[in-house]
């Protein structure tokens, strides 16, 4: 127990130092201090053009490592730290929470109604003929082909032309001043976590269906629809959310999609535009999605272990 504690521990902390290596990377390869002063420059119009300036990559270990421990300090002080955009210094709140806020109410509002549409979806198909469920798993497969920016781009084109004919706006399509939209992007990336999720669990659901414990449910003339919804869906949940990161990942590598297409002022949109010219800002949301996630997943991890030494095939007994 102590030896696995210290284990998870080390790991943690050494994704942490990665993080911090990671987002001082500009600085082991470029001087980034006098970039930054030749930016500014450029921003307030003391030059035109960089065209006689010649910079070349080399190692730069010391200065990489200094980064490192001023990012630190700048985690301590995260209150005094200012990020440089476009000619000025701004205070990195509230504007950074904000936005971190925002993007993180789309991302888990969207993977549980993936998670909530995946189930009933795949309960649905396993209440169906074989062949129908065959033919829905290959459509599913079919669509899992397509790229990611192309559904979205299709998406937010069919909005659109809704509005054009109707004058209706379903949606909010994109981001104005301070009105956020919420509803499409929540629309938009639940799909692929469902779409996965259900290819998944269907597949999971048909192995569990071969199981000793379901044909004796049968035997006791218990229905199939409580067979699946009592039995089998809990132990197929356990083996999903044991795959939780793997979704977690699809669609935060989506979302990061979604800001850009609909302009949204969210936090991936906003390390990808300052991050360049300020890479502690780089390390800071990294460790901001990271830290919370992995609290999570350690829970989840440790609940799913529960009822995997409770036994999964108990409660027929009670039946």
């Amino acid at each position: 127990m102590y030896l696995k504690v210290f284990k998870n521990s080390i790991g943690f902390l050494l994704t942490i130092l990665g993080f911090f290596m990671i987002g001082s990377m500009p600085y082991l390869f470029f001087r980034m201090d006098a970039l930054r002063e030749i930016i500014v420059m450029l921003d307030t119009g003391q030059l035109r053009n960089t065209l006689f300036i010649y910079e070349k990559m080399d190692i730069y270990v010391s200065e990489y490592i200094l980064h490192m421990v001023e990012t630190v300090k700048d985690i301590v002080n995260i209150t005094e730290y200012k990020y440089y955009s476009y000619g000025n210094y701004y205070s990195l709140f509230p504007q950074f929470w904000d936005d971190y806020k925002y993007s993180m109410t789309i991302l888990g509002t969207s993977l549980l109604l993936g998670l909530s549409f995946s189930i009933l979806f795949t309960l649905f198909l396993m209440l169906l003929p074989t062949q129908f469920r065959n033919m829905i798993s290959k459509f599913m497969y079919i669509f899992e082909s397509f790229p990611d920016i192309l559904i979205i781009l299709l998406l937010q084109y069919c909005f659109i032309l809704i509005y054009q004919k109707t004058n209706i706006l379903v949606f909010d399509i994109y981001s104005f001043g301070d009105k956020q939209p919420y509803a499409l992007p929540i629309f938009c990336l639940s799909i692929f976590p469902t779409i996965f999720m259900s290819r998944y669990l269907l597949q999971v659901f048909q192995e569990e269906d071969n199981r000793h414990y379901v044909e004796l449910a049968k035997g006791k003339g218990l229905k199939r629809s409580r067979i699946l919804l009592v039995h089998v869906l809990r132990n197929c949940l356990i083996t999903l959310l044991g795959q939780g990161r793997v979704f977690f990942w699809l669609a935060l590598s989506n979302l990061l999609i979604m800001e850009i297409i609909f302009m949204m002022n969210g936090f991936l949109n906003f390390m990808l535009i300052n991050g360049p010219k300020n890479p502690e800002l780089i390390t800071f949301g990294l460790i901001m999605i990271y830290i919370p996630f992995y609290l999570f997943f350690a829970l989840l991890k440790f609940t799913t272990s529960y009822f995997n030494r409770e036994g999964v095939e108990g409660g027929l007994s009670s039946s």
